[in-house]
């Protein structure tokens, strides 16, 4: 078995945020150290060269149980010029979008020769409960060639002291622990899926339902590749790794995901101005999930959607199933508009039409993410009118 774990952090806040809080939980026994017990494993760093001084100090301990790759933006060429050279004149936050899919097309030219590896996806921010990567390499082991993790975000202003002292025990740190903290500390992005917020996200790539004090339900479209196969579908993909990675990289019943945070757990914890002044977002009806759905993924996100994710800091609370009944009628009720809307195609306009082929053509064809509010008034009314 072979490993390569791509990560992409510059600036020295970043790297700070990261050596201090991601790396910790990268090195809990059940995450790389178990991963590098019974496999090779490479971690690829992809940093600035103003940056590269903090991280090579701050990630020699990798060294013990893998071998460490530091990448300078600036030094490396992808399609004839630099990740931040092919980014410059971007606007955040695509600029970052933009950086991420040029150095995973380098990572993806330096090691596309090794049949049979894999790549682990990791963001700067990111926060593996213990056993995490133990538990992928166990599912890989199974067959499966991807993995897809529904990613918990935390408040960095509620959730860091709790995390601080976490660490500060100098013991591992397990799923429910993790999933507490984040119950307790969770970013407004996470409180904007709930089903019953007050304000509700404009871009409900996943929903969550309360489950008692400690627990939730969630329905995710557009979960997080976690691992992918090496091979040729990371240089095709358009958009954030979220959209199409796992679905281009890896046939429907080789992608795994993870439906109990007990098993694979990441967390992201971010700052809490992270667009704090965005709209709040139409009510979660299944017309409203339906149209999202159309203008934003492609028929093969069913597969993550029909998959209820439980997260809890206990036991599964005794309404899970009702939940889980709840929830996947609302999923399935939103595509029975998409298909009310397909079959009156002839219906819409060109503009319109475009995404109703994306989401009904192959994932290869699939265009991401959004639509024009023109067309999705037209794709409104065709849902509407019986």
């Amino acid at each position: 078995m072979r490993y390569h774990v791509f990560v992409l952090v510059w600036g020295e806040p970043f790297a700070r945020a990261h050596l201090d809080m991601a790396l910790p939980f990268l090195m809990m026994p059940g995450n790389l150290p178990s991963l590098a017990a019974d496999a090779e494993v490479d971690v690829h760093i992809y940093t600035d060269r103003e940056t590269k001084p903090l991280l090579e100090e701050g990630t020699k301990g990798l060294g013990a149980v893998c071998r460490r790759n530091i990448h300078v933006l600036e030094d490396i060429h992808v399609r004839g010029a630099s990740p931040l050279d092919y980014a410059r004149g971007i606007d955040f936050p695509e600029y970052k979008y933009a950086v991420q899919r040029e150095c995973v097309r380098h990572l993806h030219d330096s090691v596309k020769d090794q049949a049979g590896a894999s790549i682990i996806f990791l963001d700067s921010n990111f926060l593996l409960s213990d056993g995490t990567l133990a538990a992928l390499d166990e599912r890989r082991r199974q067959g499966f060639e991807a993995a897809a993790v529904n990613v918990l975000r935390l408040s960095e202003g509620g959730a860091g002291p709790l995390l601080t002292r976490a660490l500060a025990a100098d013991t591992p740190v397990g799923a429910r622990e993790l999933v507490a903290i984040g119950l307790k500390a969770p970013h407004h992005f996470t409180e904007a899926f709930y089903v019953d917020a007050g304000s509700f996200t404009p871009y409900p790539s996943q929903l969550i339902w309360r489950l008692g004090d400690d627990g939730m339900l969630s329905r995710a479209f557009l979960p997080h590749p976690l691992m992918a196969p090496v091979g040729p579908a990371m240089a095709h993909s358009q958009s954030t790794m979220d959209y199409d990675m796992a679905l281009r990289s890896a046939p429907d019943d080789k992608i795994y995901v993870a439906a109990d945070s007990d098993e694979m757990l990441i967390c992201k914890i971010s700052g809490d101005a992270h667009q704090s002044e965005r709209n709040s977002g139409p009510p979660p009806t299944a017309q409203n999930l339906a149209l999202f759905l159309l203008s934003s993924t492609n028929r093969r996100h069913r597969l993550f959607a029909d998959i209820p994710i439980y997260f809890h800091a206990g036991e599964r609370h005794q309404d899970y199933k009702e939940i889980e009944a709840e929830s996947g009628k609302l999923v399935g009720e939103a595509y029975d508009i998409v298909d009310t809307i397909a079959g009156r195609a002839g219906e819409l306009d060109a503009s319109a039409m475009i995404y109703v082929k994306s989401f009904f053509g192959p994932i290869e064809e699939y265009m991401s993410p959004q639509l024009e509010p023109d067309a999705l008034d037209l794709l409104r009314q065709l849902s509407e009118t019986k």
